[in-house]
This record gives structure tokens, C-alpha cells and sequence, in this order.
């Protein structure tokens, strides 16, 4: 196509501006290649800047005067701007064009492509904190390219708190399961939060299938699926034998997930996958909060209270190794399949669990008795 100076100021000229940018929107184009395919047709530098961004998406050398500018607006709300340098001034057909690029660059936020890296993670604090008003909420949801009624799931990732962590969640590994789950993320003190998107509400609320692929990353698509084992590498299944993504979650890093819920209730999403966060642990590294069920209320008890009950106390007192054979039992439901897990013979963990009983004063073949062990179990990794 001719560059902007060589066509006519008529209706002909707006067609092919508009004919122009159509072909790039359907190409799924990033801001990068828009912004330097609009210079192309320009003639001149052509910037993108998203609102609250520190520097902006530009291409045609060192920032100029602007010549003439347009806002970009997603869901009802400015959330940036484009604009021209244009050394002589501007053309006739500049105001088509910067029309045209600005719905263009909405077109690229609403696939989720805000080009707003640099402030990514003030974005999602924003999104999550419970004390965030409304507006300043959807505000912050358009910045990252969402819409409130997005569909939207909160995880909560963090380390265990034997140590293996090697002190603190290392910034890589947060944002390597941001990129899987095709979502956005931020670092919380010692937890990490990724916000990414899910299913269609309505799949929520029904409970229907999939019509279409899921979004994000392989991990998000086997997290969606119901394939996702939540083992290391190398360890056995935690939740059923299928196969899975097992070598998506880096070793040592723990995984809470929340429901998929409207974006504008990310916050309430995020608590539960923090609660879902302190029920993962080495043995089960990845905890989705639905399948926590009555277990949550777990996380409601005081710790004080948590702590002096006897037989959270008797369960804190055994030896690592009893009480790791204990909470593969409880886990499994089987001696063998807790070997299994264990990697030892099954006469091996007989024995640790005789052993236990002792020092529990239980009969692990009384339902009675073995719900208050995993309910000891449970309680005490709370405590961790």
C-alpha cells in the first residue's frame, strides 16, 4: 500500500486505511508489528502508550512533537493512547488513521496483549486486594486487557516450609507458570499470584463441558482438562494414574488454585487459592480449593487452637518419617498404595504404622480413628 502522503483525502483514501488495518487484526498482530506497520503508512513515528505504562511502544527513533493523537478505549474505558509525529504537521488523513490504529490496538488488548509489562504487577495487587473499590478494580482489569465479566482463576504459588525453597519463590519459576498458564503475575512478599483466564461462566455455573479449547498455556489447558496429576517430576500420582503434564510445575514450588470466577471478583478467587495454598505441601504440591470440600473450614480454626489440640500436638511429635508414612496412608486409604508413594516395602510401612498407633493411641482400622489422624495430619500442615 502507498504511504499516507500519496493518497487522496476522499472516501477512497479512508477505505484503504480501513482495508489497511483489517488484514493485521485478523492476523492476531502484537503492538510491535502494529505500531511499525502504521509508521510504515505514515511516514513518520507512530507510539503506543498504555496508561500508567512508563515507556511506550514506538517506532520511528527518539520521541518527537505529537502531531496529532487518539485514545484507545477497551470496555468503556480510556486505556491509552496513540499517537503521530509528523515533523510538518498533520495530513488530512491522519484523524481516519489514528481512528483506525486506535481500534486496532483495542482490538490487540482485548486478546489479552496490554502492553503494560512494566507495571503488570502494581495491575494484578490492584486486581486482588480486597479493599479495592469498583471502579479502580475494572480499571485495572482493562490496563491488563480483561474485561470484568472475563472469565478469570487466581493461583497462589509458594515454597514449602521444609526449606527446599532455598528462601524465597525465585522470580523465574513465578514467571514460568505465569507463561503456562498464560496469565499475569505478581510476587507478594513470599508468595506469588497468577491471575489467568478460564472457562466461560456460564461452564462454571453449569457445569457443562468445553465447547472449545481452553485458553492460556499446555499447563492451564491440562489444569482445565483435569489432567494435572500435581507431581514433581519423577513422583507418583497424587491424584489418579493418567498421565500429565508432570514436569510443569518446577520442582519445589507449591500451587493453590481458586474457582474461575467473573474478573470482578478476582479478589474472593485469590483468598481461596491462598487457602488452597496452605493444604499443598511436598507430597501434594498443587491443591485445587474445590476439592477441598469440608477441609477448608480447617483453615478458618485459629492456629492457637489448631495447635493445643492433643492430637495435632501427638501427630507434630513423631518422627518425619512416621509422619510422612501417616500422611500417605491417610492420603491413599491403602497400605500398599501408600508404599507405592512411599517407594517401600509394604511391611515397611506396616510397621512405621504400628508404630504410630502407639504414640497416637489410634486404631487406624476405625473410621473414627482415621478420620481424627487426617484430620491431625491436615491440621499440622496448616501449622507448617
Amino acid at each position: 500500500m502507498n504511504r499516507l502522503s500519496e493518497l487522496d483525502p476522499d472516501v477512497g483514501g479512508a477505505v484503504r486505511i480501513i482495508a489497511f488495518f483489517d488484514p493485521l487484526v485478523r492476523a492476531g498482530v502484537g503492538f510491535a508489528t502494529l505500531v511499525r506497520a502504521t509508521a510504515g503508512l505514515a511516514g513518520c513515528p507512530v507510539a503506543l502508550l498504555a496508561d500508567g505504562a512508563e515507556s511506550e511502544v514506538r517506532d520511528g527513533g527518539a520521541p518527537g512533537k505529537r502531531s496529532g493523537e487518539a485514545p484507545v478505549v477497551l470496555s468503556g474505558a480510556r486505556v491509552g493512547t496513540v499517537w503521530l509525529e509528523r515533523p510538518g504537521g498533520p495530513l488530512p488523513l491522519d484523524e481516519v488513521l489514528l481512528e483506525r490504529l486506535a481500534l486496532a490496538a483495542a482490538a490487540v488488548w482485548e486478546r489479552g496483549g496490554a502492553p503494560v509489562s512494566m507495571t503488570d504487577p502494581a495491575l494484578v495487587e490492584l486486581v486482588i486486594a480486597e479493599e479495592t473499590g469498583e471502579p479502580a478494580r475494572a480499571r485495572a482489569l482493562s490496563l491488563l486487557g480483561l474485561a470484568p465479566g472475563t472469565p478469570l482463576r487466581a493461583f497462589a504459588v509458594g515454597l514449602p516450609a521444609d526449606g527446599t525453597g532455598g528462601g524465597g519463590l525465585p522470580a523465574e519459576a513465578l514467571a514460568t507458570l505465569a507463561r503456562r498458564l498464560g496469565g499475569r503475575a505478581a510476587h507478594l512478599g513470599d508468595v506469588g499470584v497468577v491471575l489467568a483466564r478460564g472457562g466461560t461462566l456460564a461452564e462454571v455455573a453449569t457445569g457443562a463441558p468445553r465447547a472449545e479449547p481452553p485458553t492460556g498455556g499446555p499447563l492451564a489447558r491440562s489444569l482445565e482438562a483435569g489432567s494435572f496429576t500435581g507431581v514433581p517430576a519423577g513422583g507418583p500420582p497424587a491424584r489418579s494414574p493418567e498421565a500429565g503434564p508432570l514436569t510443569e510445575v518446577p520442582a519445589g514450588v507449591l500451587l493453590g488454585a481458586g474457582p474461575v470466577m467473573s474478573a470482578a471478583r478476582a479478589d474472593e478467587s485469590w483468598r481461596r487459592a491462598r487457602v488452597a495454598l496452605r493444604f499443598a505441601g511436598p507430597g501434594r504440591p498443587f491443591v485445587d480449593h474445590a476439592e477441598l470440600g469440608a477441609l477448608a473450614v480447617l483453615a478458618d480454626v485459629p492456629r492457637d487452637i489448631l495447635a493445643a489440640n492433643p492430637d495435632v500436638a501427638a501427630v507434630a511429635a513423631l518422627p518425619d518419617s512416621d509422619r510422612e508414612t501417616l500422611a500417605a496412608f491417610c492420603a491413599r486409604g491403602s497400605l500398599r498404595a501408600a508404599a507405592t508413594e512411599l517407594h517401600l516395602h509394604h511391611t515397611s510401612v506396616a510397621k512405621r504404622l504400628r508404630n504410630v498407633e502407639a504414640r497416637l493411641g489410634l486404631r487406624l482400622e476405625r473410621p473414627d480413628d482415621l478420620l481424627r489422624a487426617h484430620l491431625a495430619v491436615v491440621a499440622h500442615g496448616l501449622l507448617s
